[in-house]
């Protein structure tokens, strides 16, 4: 039960042609070809075997609930939701407002991405998501501004997480403190705030660009707002490669701009294994660590991580499983790590400070 990456990325052509119409909110919602209409849509064409099932909602949860593709709790009751709230605005049972549009265009955006293993495209994001809308819009000029503004020399890190389905619950509670104990840690130095540039990729059943490189302060307050959820599946692969493309990216525009840099860190971490093809990441990821163009920290969480595929990334570097869930721990480590960085010349050896987080 899935849908055609050609089909899925009509649909958010849809979406972004309902939403930049005129009209009301209701009618974007509920009208003719409104966010319900290109919904009920998806729905039929995933419950078309379903000839024995005639209601709106009874071919919803026949999608949701079929035993072959389990999309997860938090995809299910978002999903839900949405049918549910298209339900109450269509039967003038509630007034929707603006907020209302940008929460039933996110759900249906994870909903057709999940089911067609698409990436919701940025232009979508930025419909529903104001925080990451910040951070998006105008990105070129934003990051000029800050190389011309701060020509410190760059330490540019990508954060690839794992946000599968086998992540929900505390593991993903966890993740997003330590996240933002990160951000804190580098902020509150006078030195790293202004060298220390962040990326964050997430993968579940697609791989997602969270936060892309930009004065670190402006990352704080774009993440407060933010909240990793976890489902689906784990696109490993196409979120390395996300990674990647997103470091050349910037240490292209560092060379233009004359800024130098340290070599890019990327953090990898799962509590699984790759539902994807990783090879090629894999291979590129080898090639540059061994031409000293990356390092990279691969990190298990939990007895599920796939230490050997972990591997598969780190020529050099073992992968390191964490004792129980320190994913605080790891972060202020990481924190302390990447400020040891800042403060030395590029191409010197930076002693790291001790891990206490990890089973060795």
């Amino acid at each position: 039960m899935k849908l055609d990456p050609i089909y899925a990325r009509r649909q958010y052509d849809m979406i972004k042609k309902t939403c930049s119409s005129q009209a009301p909110v209701f009618d974007k919602l509920v009208g003719k070809d409104s966010i319900s209409f290109i919904f009920r849509g998806v729905i039929n064409v995933l419950s078309v075997s379903a000839t024995n099932v005639s209601s709106w909602k009874e071919r919803v949860l026949y999608v949701l609930n079929n035993p072959d593709d389990t999309p997860g709790e938090d995809l299910i009751r978002e999903t839900d939701n949405l049918r549910k709230d298209l339900s109450a605005y269509f039967g003038h049972f509630s007034v929707p407002s603006d907020r209302d549009l940008r929460r039933c265009i996110r759900r249906l955006a994870k909903f057709i991405a999940y089911y067609s293993n698409t990436e919701i495209p940025a232009e979508i994001i930025e419909l529903y998501d104001d925080s990451v809308a910040a951070t998006q819009r105008e990105p070129m000029r934003l990051q000029e501004r800050d190389l011309i503004d701060n020509p410190t020399t760059r330490v540019p890190v990508v954060l690839c997480l794992d946000t599968s389905a086998s992540m929900r619950g505390e593991k993903i509670t966890e993740l997003n403190s330590g996240v933002k104990q990160f951000f804190k840690a580098v902020v509150d130095d006078d030195i790293a705030k202004y060298s220390v540039e962040m990326c964050i990729v997430t993968f579940s059943t697609t791989a997602k660009k969270i936060l892309d490189f930009a004065n670190i302060e402006r990352q704080v307050s774009a993440f407060e707002h933010l909240n990793l959820e976890a489902s689906g599946y784990t696109a490993m692969g196409a979120a390395v490669k996300m990674s990647l493309d997103l470091l050349e990216t910037r240490k292209k525009e560092y060379q233009d701009k004359g800024v130098d840099y340290w070599q890019p860190w990327l953090v990898l971490m799962t509590d699984g294994q790759p539902t994807d093809d990783i090879s090629e990441a894999a291979r590129t990821v080898t090639e540059m660590v061994n031409n000293k163009k990356l390092t990279i920290f691969p990190i298990g969480i939990g007895d599920g991580a796939n230490m050997s595929r972990l591997k598969l990334f780190s020529p050099k570097r073992e992968p390191l499983k964490l004792k129980g869930l320190m994913l605080s721990e790891f972060f202020d480590w990481l924190g302390k790590s990447v400020k040891s960085t800042s403060q030395s010349a590029p191409g010197t050896s930076v002693k790291l400070p001790p891990i206490g987080w990890a089973e060795l």
